[in-house]
């Protein structure tokens, strides 16, 4: 058996470094052929990812952006691809959250080493990949405009100092979204995703009876601008209650959804930025990878 270990040595608190031998030890001593590779810059871990289609799993040690890249590299192969681990090291590890994979690297790779497979959904956003979101409006900036020295130094709460910036300066978006099955939805919404997470920016917590990782659906939520403090009371008990108003914010699932806007909205994937434009079609791809936890 091969696993390459991908690791982004500059995620998080820089953990990744100083816990490598203990992650490949884990893989060693189960019997694997491994092979560590370290990230430099961008796109490094899907093109490690997608230089090393033989290998039986790849290990993806980094953050959310990580994971995504690496996941990215899966979906460019053909045939039969390899299997998917996690060893979580980023600042606010929302997807790895939603799964209950463990924040200690060396326990998360020896639950990867004694896991089970389990198939996962992937999204596409216009043709590109994503892990677990795809997000517009409020909050959406924080996660990618953060520097990483922040990130490092104040981890998580780097996050919550910077949404409360976007707060202070909601701006709403026009939209109509449309799904495959139907259903048409027409406002100015200040929040945008679609998800297949229970933890959203670490800000926004879905109920996870309502989540599922393979079922072939989204989660979609779409927040209206309040117009008054009421409303906006209203909205933050919905969410904290995750009992949503169906006046104030729309919560459905769906396997497609093609929004349009008539400008062209910044969204974010995994965390990432990613430009808009006047029409964007997310899909959901069933169980396209197989995440081993």
């Amino acid at each position: 058996m091969k696993a390459l270990i991908i690791a982004n040595p500059c995620a998080g608190k820089r953990i990744i470094a100083k816990q490598i031998k203990f992650i490949a030890g884990q893989f060693l001593d189960a019997g694997y052929d491994v092979k560590v590779r370290y990230t430099k810059g961008r796109n490094d871990a899907t093109e490690l990812t997608e230089e090393n289609p033989d290998v039986d799993i790849v290990v993806c040690c980094g953050g959310d952006g990580t994971v995504n890249e690496v996941v990215s590299g899966l979906m460019n192969m053909y045939g039969k691809r390899p299997m998917l681990g996690y060893v979580p090291a980023g600042t606010t590890n929302d997807f790895a959250n939603s799964l209950g994979l463990s924040h200690k690297p060396e326990q998360a790779a020896a639950n990867i080493v004694n896991g089970k497979p389990c198939p996962m959904d992937i999204g596409s956003f216009n043709g590109r990949n994503f892990v677990y979101i795809a997000s517009f409006g409020a909050f959406t900036k924080s996660s990618y405009a953060t520097p990483q020295s922040m990130k490092n130094a104040l981890g998580h709460f780097a996050y919550v100092l910077e949404g409360t910036k976007e707060i202070t300066n909601l701006h709403p978006y026009k939209i109509k979204a449309q799904t495959s099955e139907g259903v048409v939805i027409e406002g100015s919404y200040i929040f945008g995703a679609v998800s297949n997470t229970t933890s959203v920016a670490g800000l926004i917590k879905l109920n996870e009876n309502e989540v599922a990782m393979s079922d072939g659906l989204f989660e979609v939520m779409l927040i209206k601008m309040p117009s008054n403090i009421i409303e906006l009371g209203k909205i933050i008990a919905s969410l904290q209650s995750q009992k949503y108003d169906d006046e104030l914010i729309k919560f459905i699932h769906t396997e497609r959804v093609v929004f349009e806007c008539e400008e062209e909205m910044p969204w974010t994937l995994d965390g990432e930025y990613q430009p808009g434009s006047h029409t964007v079609e997310v899909i959901n791809i069933k169980k396209a990878i197989t995440l081993v936890k």
